[in-house]
């Protein structure tokens, strides 16, 4: 969807599916620096890099995890519909918050986890997120998302698949025991627990209807 630098004009609100960003440093590494499900937005709050006139592309490269539908509105309209509901401001400012919180839970995961279990967690939110128990990924996605390296990745999958926690297939891997590799996650894993109940409850951090309905 977007090229890391690339300017965009448009707020991307997810129905389905998953849309994440990665970053991509000057050394050649990258790691995934955005994840948004159906309770979040991608362009709907202003970054840090809107402070220098030189620095307002993306953050990230913006691809498609998961397929699915999003509803696209411009920015230029998204601020307008912003002056005119202070309810639309009030979640996007709660949305806000939530992705400082998970930048910073992401930062210290990176740091202090290990990487089998990183995976673990990676692969249970790529299935809450997902329509089955097929997940579309590949070693060289899950390396690029986690900023680690391919061998760490292949090495953990085997390990999973010997557990029969998944089977691999081309492009993609078969969650055989949801709960197990859950069980096996991170202590991140708590994140999937309050985005299930937050869409059980139907309360998602911004409302497309608020959007639908300007």
């Amino acid at each position: 969807l977007l090229e890391q630098g690339q300017v965009s004009n448009s707020v991307y609100f997810p129905t389905s599916g998953l849309l994440i960003g990665i970053h991509e440093a000057h050394d050649g590494t990258s790691i995934g620096n955005t994840v948004r499900g159906r309770e979040g937005a991608v362009g709907a709050i202003p970054t840090a890099r809107t402070l220098h006139p030189k620095r307002t592309g993306a953050m990230g490269r913006l691809v498609v995890q998961l397929p699915g539908e999003a509803i696209v509105v411009g920015k230029s309209h998204f601020a307008k519909i912003l002056n005119d509901s202070f309810e639309l401001l009030r979640v996007t400012l709660a949305h806000a918050a939530n992705v400082i919180k998970w930048h910073e839970e992401t930062q210290n995961c990176s740091r202090h986890h290990r990487i089998e279990n990183r995976i673990a967690y990676w692969l249970s939110l790529l299935f809450f997120y997902g329509s089955d128990d097929s997940i579309p990924t590949t070693h060289a996605s899950i390396a690029e998302v986690l900023g680690v390296r391919r061998e760490s990745v292949s090495m953990a999958l085997r390990k999973f698949e010997e557990r029969e926690f998944i089977k691999m297939e081309r492009s993609k891997l078969q969650l055989l025991s949801p709960e197990l590799m859950r069980n096996y996650s991170c202590e991140c894993e708590t994140t999937i627990s309050d985005l299930a109940a937050l869409h059980a409850a139907g309360q998602l951090t911004l409302d497309t209807k608020l959007i639908g309905s300007y």
